[in-house]
């Protein structure tokens, strides 16, 4: 054993002649001391800030476990231990320590805020308290201890422009890869340059990077910002010297743990990337750029997405610097789990999933599936698309808009639930289970004169159609059915099926079946020469107003035991008829088989509605008349318009001349 003094003390075991194994104490003042190159000696700095070196060159026995190494113990105060040899350990204790290996040694910092540093890699290191800094090469395991630690792991490349860590630039020498890192508690900052990484941010913030494939970062507890980031690299690109291009970054997997957690993914080799971000438990942000990546928010409220680099787009694009990016084709999956999660979407193999919890779903993508709760999955993203979009609502009142694209076919499945879809163009449909109270409309864009084929036979249904020739479908259930916008002139076929139905034609030759049970069936605004069937049921058929351009429509199976017409007051400007009553007398006339209107005594001095039976005038292109049928008319002037009756107006012919009367006539 050897005992230095209480002064400054220099001890060099190699110049001393005692180059066997032996027992070095500093006691005080700031010493330096040398081992010698035949491992196995035991040095403690003691007091003061001492300079510990170790020359020894352990051997190893098969399990790779050193064998009498040097152990430097540096005591309190701010010491340096350096392990030039191989093997051995190393302990800072109290005070703001500097330790340096090369590699196969064991590491612990001790108290105090520590430098920790390996090269060559297969070292073993422990933070243990106070705020450390540790840098590695590759295959070393950190344990960061219980303070905010900062640990970089660097590799032969160069610290990249799109990175910005201060202080790392002059660590860039050594190799990285195979390295396993766990932070523990506080918050801490850790980099890694290599391959094949693994990183635990323990209980707190953690800050973790890492610029290589194959990696596996995990946040664990706290609110955690984990990234993984791509190399950049020059003289790689085939005829451009000059160029910076990416190094894809594929098969990571980042892991957020408990937290409101940011994980920020990188781009991917062509075709492939299959990256893995998991956000677990609490409110997580979620960006992932390679192909065939997996996106899982997890528990919380949770924004994922997969999209394009971006100009200067937090810590992914480089400052300044134009890049040349590897080839990327999506098929990511997204998943929002549980919560009320927020997805976007990049590309157009992607596939969104939003889980339990009121989801929004958007972007550009394949296939959408909001799964339980009140979900909503827009496609209306213009610009590139996918030729066939599907669109799932499942459980919940969900919210589905078509993509509106020349080409793009939506297929909606809006699952059980009260659900408003919008569809997008001519090729789209319902698929698979439609049930519970939907509310399905056409895009209704000026100009756009897609038509649509919608059938929904479940429930209690709102359906609208576009500017088009549409056929809307429903069944049994009291529906409510639009043949589209107001000024839209489609040609729409609209079959209700049973069920008290409320039927708009809106504008356009429409046919109109009401189907079973009591249906309130309006045709066009003004008359647009609709076919109206109104089936069985007490069925009311509204007309709102007529003009000079007026088409009349055509009610073929009005049957006045149980059928009603219906004039809107204001439309008709009816003088002595009230809302909410049958036709006044006054405003009514009823011409018999074989009379004619122009020679009745009962045309009066105010708008009249006249029904004649069986009329003996003369059909023409615009408004045919045939035998055996009433024709209903609305004669704006009475007896002070012209006598030949030039602006009387057909409203409806009635097939089969039903015995239609004033108490089948209500004004509303």
């Amino acid at each position: 054993m050897v005992t230095l003094t209480n002064g400054d003390d220099f001890f060099d075991q190699e110049n001393e002649g005692n180059q066997i194994p032996d027992t070095i104490n500093g006691i005080g003042g700031d010493d330096t001391i040398l081992t010698s190159v035949l491992s196995g000696s035991l040095v403690r700095g003691g007091e003061g800030n001492d300079s510990l070196l170790s020359r020894g060159i352990s051997s190893f026995n098969t399990e790779g476990e050193s064998i009498n190494p040097d152990n430097l113990e540096g005591g309190n105060g701010d010491d340096t231990l350096n392990f030039v040899g191989l093997g051995g350990f190393g302990f800072g204790d109290a005070g703001n320590d500097t330790l340096e290996v090369i590699s196969r040694t064991t590491l612990y910092g001790g108290g105090g805020n520590d430098f920790l540093r390996g090269s060559n890699g297969d070292n073993w290191f422990s933070a243990n308290q106070g705020n450390d800094t540790i840098v590695i090469g590759q295959r070393d395991s950190i344990y960061g201890g219980r303070d905010s630690d900062t640990i970089s792991l660097l590799s032969n490349n160069e610290v990249p422009d799109n990175l910005d860590l201060e202080n790392l630039a002059t660590l860039s020498s050594a190799t990285g890869d195979d390295n396993f890192i766990s932070a523990n508690r506080q918050a801490d900052f850790v980099a890694a340059w290599g391959d094949r990484d693994i990183i635990y941010g323990g209980r707190d913030g953690d800050t973790l990077y890492s610029l290589g494939s194959q990696v596996r970062l995990s946040g664990d507890r706290g609110d955690d910002v984990i990234t993984n980031l791509n190399r950049e690299r020059t003289g790689i690109v085939p005829g451009n010297s000059t160029a910076t291009a990416l190094i894809p970054i594929s098969r990571s997997t980042l892991l957020g743990g408990e937290g409101n957690d940011l994980i920020q993914g990188a781009v991917g080799p062509l075709q492939d990337g299959r990256n893995s971000l998991d956000g677990g438990v609490g409110n997580d942000t979620l960006r992932g750029q390679a192909a065939r990546d997996t996106l899982v928010g997890g528990e919380g409220n949770d924004s994922i997405v997969t999209r394009l680099l971006e100009e200067n787009q937090d810590k992914f694009s480089p400052n300044s610097v134009e890049l040349i990016l590897p080839g990327f084709s999506g098929a990511n999956r997204l998943d929002g789990g549980a919560g009320n999660d927020t997805l976007v979407a990049g590309f157009v193999t992607d596939t969104m999933i939003g889980g339990e919890g009121n989801d929004c779903l958007s972007g550009i993508f394949n296939r959408g599936d909001g799964g339980a709760g009140s979900d909503t999955i827009d496609a209306t993203t213009t610009g590139t698309v996918v030729a066939e979009i599907t669109l799932i609502g499942g459980a919940g009142n969900d919210r589905l808009l078509g993509n509106t694209n020349t080409g793009v076919s939506n297929f909606f499945n809006g699952g059980t639930g009260n659900d408003f879809i919008q569809f997008g163009g001519t090729g789209d449909q319902l698929i698979g289970n439609t049930q519970g109270n939907d509310t399905i409309i056409a895009t209704q864009i000026e100009g756009n004169t897609s038509t649509f084929l919608i059938v929904d036979t479940q429930g209690r249904n709102t359906l609208s159609g576009g500017f088009g020739d549409d056929s809307l479908v429903t069944g049994a259930g009291d529906d409510s059915i639009i043949g589209g916008a107001e000024s839209e002139t489609g040609n729409d076929s609209i079959v209700a099926g049973a069920g008290d139905d409320v039927i708009f034609g809106r504008g356009g030759r429409d046919t109109i079946l009401g189907g079973a049970g009591n249906d309130y069936i309006a045709a066009g605004l003004n008359g647009t020469g609709d076919s109206l069937i109104g089936g069985e049921g007490n069925d009311s058929f509204a007309y709102f107003a007529v003009s000079e351009d007026t088409k009349n429509s055509v009610i073929v199976d009005f049957d006045p035991a149980d059928d009603r017409i219906l004039l809107l007051g204001d439309g008709f400007n009816l003088a002595n008829s009230s809302e909410g009553s049958i036709i006044a007398s006054a405003d009514f006339v009823l011409i018999d088989p074989g009379d004619n209107y122009v020679n009745s005594d009962a045309r009066g001095t105010t708008p009249t509605i006249i029904y004649e039976r069986n009329p003996v005038q003369i059909p023409d292109e615009e408004s045919p008349t045939l035998a055996g049928s009433g024709l209903l008319k609305y004669d704006p002037s009475g007896n002070g318009g012209p006598e030949d009756l030039s602006d009387v107006i057909t409203i409806a012919r009635l097939n089969g001349t039903p015995n239609l009367l004033q108490s089948d006539i209500l004004i509303i």
